[in-house]
């Protein structure tokens, strides 16, 4: 097993390929200092002080500022009347659309929590599970559904070193060595497949190490044991469990499809180089 790590990182230089993976993948996770918009401040403080299930003290504040919103919305379409029947001049029409526009923040942060918390009130009805309310730029940002460049730059990257395992005995012919040995190819072939795996899974290991610590700078991670339901573009997953064990699984998941992509292009190989005989 030494020796075919030392064939396949040192004399074929993999080292240098897994290094440049490894500078991708630093270079993919943000760890900038990111300045949060105003809606953003408010919506984090109050996950902050109210994550957790919907209790009477958050749902107190948010009916305050429901009926602040509401009143200031009222006081506009009354100015707007006014405006339009000459009872007010341009000065005062003037105030109160700026005054509307002071709590413009505010106005966007309500729907966006309103939303949410719409959101845990049907999944109780619905689905019997307590919702919480967390940190949705979080989790949305952990859980997004989609193929970036670390993930093919990662498949790429590691289907070379699968044509790397092979390239070295073709060229030096060791397949006319290996035919006289008393187990051919495949004990050999089986070291390969585990020095693959080991490889893909230190490798998968740095990439979401990254990119869980950038997620956790910009906007940590909390609420690990909120029912995973309790992020709304989860909402379909059929059993039950936390939002920790549901990133373990994710997690795993995810290595597991790498590993399966990559022993099948292995074995591919294989095959081509049994019928050319090569």
């Amino acid at each position: 097993m030494g020796f075919e790590a030392y064939k396949l990182l040192v004399s074929q230089k993999g080292i240098l390929l897994l290094f440049v993976l490894a500078v991708v993948f630093i270079k993919q996770a943000d760890f900038t200092d990111v300045i949060e918009s105003g809606v953003q401040e408010m919506y984090c403080s109050f996950i902050e002080r109210y994550e957790g299930v919907p209790a009477d003290a958050s749902e107190q504040e948010l009916g305050e500022l429901g009926s602040f919103l509401d009143a200031l919305s009222k006081e506009y379409e009354q100015a707007v009347n006014d405006y339009e029947a000459g009872k007010i001049d341009d000065k005062a029409y003037e105030e109160i659309q700026y005054k509307c526009s002071a709590y413009q923040t505010e106005q966007i942060f309500y729907r966006e929590i309103m939303t949410q918390k719409d959101y845990l009130k049907s999944l109780q009805e619905e689905k019997g599970i307590d919702g919480w309310y967390i940190n949705l730029y979080c989790y949305n940002r952990l859980f997004q559904n989609r193929l970036d460049l670390r993930d093919l730059v990662f498949a790429v990257g590691m289907l070379l070193l699968v044509f790397g395992f092979f390239w070295e005995e073709k060229i030096s012919g060791t397949n006319a060595v290996l035919s006289l040995c008393k187990y051919g190819r495949r004990e050999l072939d089986r070291r390969k497949a585990i020095l693959l795996i080991c490889i893909t899974v230190v490798m998968f290991a740095v990439e979401n190490a990254l990119e869980v610590a950038s997620i956790y700078k910009l906007y940590g991670i909390s609420g690990l044991f909120a029912p995973v339901q309790s992020i709304p573009r989860l909402a379909a997953v059929p059993f039950g469990c936390n939002i920790l064990l549901f990133m373990v699984l994710y997690f795993f998941l995810k290595l597991a499809v790498m590993l399966l992509f990559l022993l099948s292009a292995f074995g591919i190989l294989k095959i081509i180089r049994k019928k050319t005989g090569r």
